[in-house]
């Protein structure tokens, strides 16, 4: 032992906390980009379908049903699937 006493180097919580931070924003902001973004784009797209539909409109359920929409209220739309 020489007898000196070495100081360390200050700073060293900001820069293991700045390197944990910096990936784990980039990975929520990619998953934004890649998952919720376009699933919002989609469910806007379908709201608008929905909202566009008229009676006398021929549609195929989710189901793949062939159907003609008869009667069309604000939360519900009746499809006629078969002559009877």
């Amino acid at each position: 032992m020489d007898g000196f006493a070495y100081a360390q180097a200050g700073g060293g919580t900001f820069e293991m906390l700045n390197s944990l931070l910096v990936p784990t924003i980039l990975i929520i902001g990619i998953m934004y980009f890649l998952m919720i973004r376009p699933q919002q784009k989609r469910m806007k797209e379908h709201r608008e379908m929905v909202a566009g539909l008229r009676r006398g409109d021929s549609v195929v359920t989710s189901g793949g049903i062939l159907g003609k929409v008869t009667k069309v209220e604000e939360n519900e739309i009746q499809v006629e699937v078969a002559k009877a």
